[in-house]
């Protein structure tokens, strides 16, 4: 999709780099490089920020399922200081959104976050990974309710099921 004159660009740099993808934008016939980025998500994100504070705001555009999670991470890592671990949880469980990445946030309903859960379920994952999947959309939603984005937060509203023991313990057999 074509972005509107004096939006900016976002370009990947050559060679091995740490943050290999570039903002830049046009000043005085010359481009000039705003802020460097590990991916290209990231460097949309800070694209459509930059062009919203500097009155430059696309009419029509709403903000993605994509959007939301790289915005909720770092405000959630400022505030919080979760552990490494919790961090890669939060990350894994937004791989298995995969349906919802490029989705609008106002146009995600309850089926579709319930056939996120239902998809894990068919795929032998465990309860817990079911349970961390609804923690961190239940985390996004709520901060995209505190931001405006979104006006219902269905998240409340999942159903996990069951817990289902894997290897139910059992000490003795009824002969011992």
């Amino acid at each position: 999709m074509r972005k509107p004159n004096g939006y900016g660009s976002i370009k990947k740099l050559s060679g091995n780099r740490r943050r290999p993808f570039v903002f830049v934008i046009t000043q005085d016939g010359k481009q000039k490089a705003i802020e460097y980025f590990c991916t290209q998500t990231e460097a949309e994100i800070y694209a459509a920020d930059y062009n919203k504070k500097n009155n430059k705001i696309l009419h029509g555009h709403e903000t993605t399922f994509d959007e939301l999670f790289y915005r909720w991470l770092p405000f959630y890592i400022d505030k919080h200081q979760p552990s490494k671990s919790t961090i890669n949880s939060y990350n894994n469980s937004y791989k298995h959104c995969l349906p919802l990445h490029e989705m609008p946030l106002k146009k995600i309903k309850y089926y579709h976050l319930q056939d996120i859960i239902d998809t894990v379920k068919r795929k032998g994952l465990s309860y817990s990974t079911c349970k961390k999947i609804r923690s961190t959309l239940s985390l996004m939603f709520k901060y995209a309710l505190m931001m405006e984005y979104v006006d219902k937060n269905y998240v409340m509203l999942l159903n996990l099921g069951k817990n289902k023991q894997k290897r139910p313990h059992k000490p003795f057999t009824r002969q011992k």
